[in-house]
């Protein structure tokens, strides 16, 4: 991706700029560095909008916004994300809509809604809910699940299963591990520590790189925390 983005400064062609930036950014954030993601987002939306790149407007409008601030942004704010957001994916309907409409609904929920934040999930077109980064749909719904109330644990574990498997069925090892580790907190907080240990510890087993990525982290603290629960 650094290459990419290299050789889309050297090229200085707009357009081409406008996509390395976007998925440098969606790269940046997967990883868990949301202040980078965030700098390559507000260029790419700079980018296009100077241009009237009006298609890959609508996929920068969240990511400018990623970065972790302790002021929540304003209902309102969030709100017109939203209609700009639905505006573009009723044409696009792509898969980095749904992305851009789960990170919006993680925003909402940061933010202190996440009954809005389950309304945004519900709002991802159907032709989009079948296609790449589906799992993190039904995943991101059963996070938000929890945090509306514990007493929807029957139906977030439902969702965090159905994206294990999805996930699993595609060979997408990073969401699956995403998943899993959403499952597998839930079952400590349940106090199943052997199954959460299972599930996540086979997971993050198969990994051989990326161990300083924040999911991988986030697992490894969940294993040591089971581990020393355990004894």
């Amino acid at each position: 991706m650094q290459d990419a983005l290299r050789l889309a400064e050297k090229l200085k062609q707009s357009a081409t700029m406008v996509i390395a930036l976007w998925f440098g950014a969606w790269i940046c954030y997967e990883r868990g560095d949301r202040e980078t993601a965030a700098v390559l987002g507000s260029r790419m939306l700079a980018l296009a909008t100077e241009h009237e790149i009006s298609n890959w407007v609508g996929l920068a409008l969240v990511l400018p916004h990623v970065v972790p601030i302790k002021q929540p942004m304003a209902a309102e704010t969030l709100a017109d994300l939203h209609r700009r957001l639905l505006a573009g994916a009723a044409t696009g309907g792509t898969w980095r809509y749904s992305f851009s409409l789960c990170v919006l609904a993680e925003l909402y929920a940061e933010a202190g809604h996440p009954m809005e934040a389950l309304e945004v999930l519900a709002s991802i077109p159907t032709n989009a809910r079948g296609v790449f980064y589906a799992p993190e749909i039904r995943r991101v719904e059963g996070d938000l699940l929890l945090r509306r109330s514990e007493a929807f644990a029957a139906d977030a574990e439902r969702c965090f299963r159905q994206a294990i498997d999805l996930a699993r069925s595609r060979d997408e090892k990073s969401l699956e591990l995403r998943a899993a580790t959403s499952l597998a907190r839930l079952w400590q907080r349940q106090g199943k520590r052997d199954e959460a240990g299972r599930l996540i510890g086979d997971i993050y087993g198969w990994f051989t790189e990326g161990f300083a990525t924040a999911d991988l982290l986030s697992a490894r603290r969940l294993l040591d925390e089971l581990s020393a629960q355990s004894t």
